[in-house]
């Protein structure tokens, strides 16, 4: 790589690192949003209504990632194609708010009075047919945000998501338990939450582009056709993807208890701490990722992956030991009993590390050869699927995050071979052995303190572990030795930062 390519890439590493430093900041609130939620709903609504909130919810936004029209990351390569501030920028923009609008309140009329009633979910409850309608809700505001990503500004997506969502729903819920409202108050908490983000993405969308200049330029037949072209395969991707996190609620809705599902979401939710590292990265990653692609071709756009992805490991290394070692308390802790769910929840945690550390790997899959994605995602549901259907019946919920953990182990390895073999990108470089040896050091003092010296897990002693993993882990790093290139990044993050 010679100098000027070594400055484009630096340049591009550093505005990643601070998007995802942004969204680093927005997610931790937003965490924060959705556990007090599960603490209140745990322990408040109880484990059975927060089952039944989870079912509905999987529902809901299955099919609203297919109303999106798999446009959140397929508008990149449609727009880069477009003059910045042009009249065909402004027509696809526009295409695209017209189509996902279009296709959010069709898929919501299908649900509130077909499916429903079909599926017996609705019994004569008007929360239940107002809730379908937050299908749209979700599909508009997932395109505005994309379209302001696309001018490399995230703050409206960590507002909305991280924010206005989590922390509305919270109050909402809490408001309308007091008021009564106890059967349908989280479903009707959901829909004015994501109401008010789709207000918020609508305002920051109206402040980075002319929206009157989009008027005037139209819909364009044109540009639908092509969003319809390039969208489709990756529309189908995002809905499998989407049904791929919610099969496991189904199966266990079908197979088990609401309140056994309420204690698998509870689950779901503390392991997206460790998911949500991938995706505070997503937001910057696959713009950057298109453009490189588009003007200095693979090599360089593999050369920031295998970089990002070597940074979310190192992350995610440290936090799933944590978690793992005081899941049982966090459980406990949002509901009485909840405990019982510790397992799958470790489970869930190494599952999603394995895929939050290599999954970005699928970016140069999406962008140039949509169908091998598609061919990726119908695999790893097909292992799901199966796996539930053979595992839930005999352990519950432990079952249901065995079966997520083959599924994404079998995806992930293949992600990597086309990855290699289709753009000879190569993400597990030896560099990983680094967070490997740290999290092999920190997990075996750990233990051993817990068993031999002090019980790190009850009492006020918890603290004592966190700091003692916290530090052996970075403490290891420090010793195995800082890259040239990792001194170089964090010597122009720090220089850009002042």
């Amino acid at each position: 790589m010679n100098e000027q390519e070594k400055h484009h890439n630096l340049n591009d590493l550093l505005d990643i690192m601070r998007g995802a430093l942004a969204a680093l900041g927005g997610f931790l609130i937003r965490f924060g949003g959705r556990v007090t939620f599960l603490f209140f709903a745990g322990n408040f609504y109880g484990a059975d209504r927060l089952g039944t909130f989870a079912y509905t919810i999987a529902i809901v936004e299955t099919i609203a990632a297919l109303s999106t029209f798999g446009m959140k990351r397929s508008l990149f390569p449609a727009l880069k194609e477009a003059k910045s501030h042009s009249d065909d920028e402004r027509q696809i923009a526009f295409s695209a708010i017209a189509l996902a609008t279009i296709l959010g309140f069709s898929f919501a009329s299908i649900l509130a009075f077909v499916l429903w009633p079909v599926l017996d979910m609705p019994n004569g409850d008007t929360p239940f047919y107002l809730f379908a309608f937050t299908i749209p809700l979700l599909s508009m505001s997932e395109v505005f945000l994309s379209l302001t990503r696309h001018r490399r500004k995230i703050k409206y997506e960590v507002i909305c998501r991280s924010i206005v969502e989590p922390w509305a729903i919270m109050s909402f819920s809490v408001a309308a338990y007091f008021a009564g409202l106890r059967e349908e108050g989280m479903l009707m908490a959901y829909f004015f939450a994501l109401s008010l983000s789709l207000i918020i993405s609508i305002i920051g969308f109206s402040k980075l582009y002319n929206v009157l200049a989009m008027f005037k330029a139209g819909v364009s037949i044109k540009a639908i056709k092509t969003l319809f072209a390039f969208s489709a395969p990756t529309a189908v991707v995002e809905v499998i993807a989407l049904a791929f996190r919610r099969i496991d609620i189904f199966f266990l809705g079908m197979f088990t208890s609401d309140v056994v599902v309420g204690i698998y979401y509870a689950a779901q939710n503390i392991a997206t701490l460790v998911e949500k590292i991938r995706h505070i990265f997503d937001p910057i990653l696959a713009p950057i990722v298109s453009q490189t692609m588009t003007s200095r071709g693979l090599k360089a756009a593999g050369i920031q992956l295998e970089q990002v992805c070597r940074v979310i490991f190192t992350l995610l290394a440290m936090q799933t030991l944590l978690l793992s070692f005081f899941a049982e308390p966090i459980l406990n802790g949002i509901g009485t009993g909840m405990g019982i769910g510790a397992l799958a929840l470790i489970i869930l945690m190494i599952a999603e590390a394995i895929d939050g550390s290599l999954a970005s790997a699928e970016l140069p899959i999406v962008f140039a050869h949509p169908r091998f994605n598609l061919i990726l995602s119908v695999t790893g549901i097909s292992i799901h699927i199966a796996g539930c259907l053979l595992l839930i019946p005999l352990y519950g919920a432990v079952g249901a995050a065995l079966s997520l953990l083959m599924a994404l182990v079998v995806l992930n390895i293949l992600r990597l071979a086309f990855a290699k073999k289709f753009f000879d990108i190569n993400i597990l470089t030896p560099l990983y052995y680094k967070p490997l040896a740290a999290l092999t050091t920190s997990a075996l003092c750990l233990y051993g303190v817990d068993r031999f010296i002090l019980p790190l897990r009850e009492g006020f002693y918890w603290p004592i572990g966190v700091v003692m993993c916290i530090g052996i882990y970075f403490g290891v790093l420090k010793m195995l030795g800082i890259s040239q290139e990792e001194k170089d990044l964090l010597t122009g993050f720090g220089s850009k930062q002042a």
